[in-house]
């Protein structure tokens, strides 16, 4: 398996239930299976999200990864922006070629996905209550739709950037 068939945006990193690897490349996931195969199996487009999205941050449970991901297509990379975000669940094991499930983040940008007590979360920014606002939220799945949990004016933390100890969220 070679870097090289990687693109230049940045790479969250997950391992899956089934042991693989997966990488966020642009709007791809890329699966590196280091126990299949002569060489190891390197998949670079396991799973698609939506063109002109690009994956910013992964997060998992039992059943499904959770994919993060930000509309970039015309983007310069700030949230100021109007743009879309979303979560998009996928099933590795019954629905391997395509994510599950799509939901709306109602934000512009996302990061730092997370399971928290069983519950998944995520970070987004962007859309304030006026142009110069750059509102961030705190975002956890009811398992109907992520809703915000806190509201903060501060940058939002990245991919790895948030840690659950003594059952208390680090950012």
């Amino acid at each position: 398996a070679s870097g090289a068939e990687l693109g230049t945006d940045v790479h969250p990193m997950i391992v899956g239930s089934d042991g693989i690897l997966y990488i966020g490349n642009g709007n791809d996931v890329a699966s590196f299976d280091g126990a299949t195969g002569a060489n190891v199996t390197f998949n670079p487009s396991a799973v698609d999200v939506p063109e002109g999205f690009t994956i910013s941050a992964f997060t998992k449970t039992a059943d499904y990864i959770i994919i993060f991901a930000y509309k970039s297509a015309g983007v310069t990379g700030t949230s100021y922006f109007r743009t879309d975000a979303k979560a998009f669940f996928w099933d590795t094991n019954r629905h391997p070629d395509t994510y599950t499930y799509e939901f709306d983040l109602d934000d512009n940008y996302v990061n730092a996905g997370f399971k928290w007590d069983g519950v998944i979360g995520c970070f987004t920014q962007g859309r304030g209550t006026d142009a110069t606002a750059r509102t961030s939220a705190l975002r956890l799945f009811d398992g109907d739709k992520f809703t915000v949990a806190a509201v903060f004016n501060d940058n939002i933390p990245r991919h790895g950037g948030v840690e659950v100890a003594d059952n208390m969220l680090h950012w």
